[in-house]
């Protein structure tokens, strides 16, 4: 099957299961954009029957749950003119996404994946809401011209410029677009996709998912920061003393500070 095609079809399944969490998107977009953290000694003992971890199990492996990766990759700031969504979708989530299609071989994925390991992609959709609840979007031009990524170290990194992108990764947003915007309406057609490099100048990765370190995306005035490793694409920790099931990025319980154990 030609490459381009095959691509097409796992972003039609990928767009799918976009569209059906898109509900997460839209609810985040009216909440305060808050940073996942223990709670406190307070919160913990009103919140502590509340489940911290959706866990999804196959055949004893652990398999990412794509809402919860959604959840945590997002980040929203809204006031009362204007509201700005970031979403960080990391190698991870496609893989998650594409292997959603039950005819997608691991060698297809694999294929697929490789159009987009090269970057880090995120999209970001910045709004004016007008008197009647009407929202006018920034261009994808002027999101560019006031947006970098920032690695844990302090180094920035603009986005990356077209000639610096691959041809499949060029036809890969490209299909991307149109779908999101039949799919979303003005929502999808205006979340701008911006590449930036997954690699410094020495070589060394800016941006692991799994691994513990943070990055920053700073847009304008605003700045957007996640902390690492993803815990949702960590299997859950149980604590010891108090058996709490709990986030797989955590090192502490937040409930009574035992040390916990990384989960094979």
């Amino acid at each position: 099957m030609n490459r381009n095609l095959f691509i097409a079809i796992l972003l039609i399944f990928s767009c799918l299961s976009i569209f059906l969490l898109t509900s997460c998107a839209k609810e985040q977009m009216i909440a305060e954009d808050k940073e996942t953290k223990p709670p406190s000694k307070e919160v913990a003992k009103v919140e502590k029957e509340k489940p911290l971890v959706k866990e999804e199990v196959k055949e004893g492996e652990f398999k990412v749950d794509i809402q919860a990766l959604i959840s945590e990759t997002q980040k929203v700031t809204q006031n009362l003119n204007r509201l700005v969504l970031v979403w960080w979708t990391p190698n991870e989530f496609w893989r998650a996404s594409f292997s959603q299609n039950p005819s997608a071989s691991k060698a297809q994925i694999e294929e697929a994946l490789k159009v987009l390991r090269p970057y880090t992609l995120i999209a970001v959709i910045d709004g004016k809401i007008g008197a009647f609840g009407g929202i006018t979007y920034k261009s994808e031009a002027d999101i560019r011209s006031s947006v970098y990524i920032r690695d844990s170290h302090g180094t920035v990194y603009p986005p990356l410029s077209m000639d610096k992108i691959e041809i499949n990764a060029k036809n890969f947003l490209s299909m991307m677009k149109p779908m999101l915007a039949n799919m979303l309406g003005p929502f999808g057609q205006n979340s701008h996709f911006i590449l930036f490099p997954t690699e410094n100048k020495k070589g060394q990765k800016i941006v692991e998912a799994k691994s513990e370190g943070a990055f920053s995306l700073k847009y304008g005035e605003k700045e957007f920061r996640w902390r690492l490793p993803l815990g949702s694409l960590l299997p859950v920790k149980i604590c010891p003393s108090c058996g709490e099931k709990l986030s797989g990025a955590y090192k502490f319980c937040p409930w009574d500070g035992t040390k916990l154990q990384a989960t094979n």
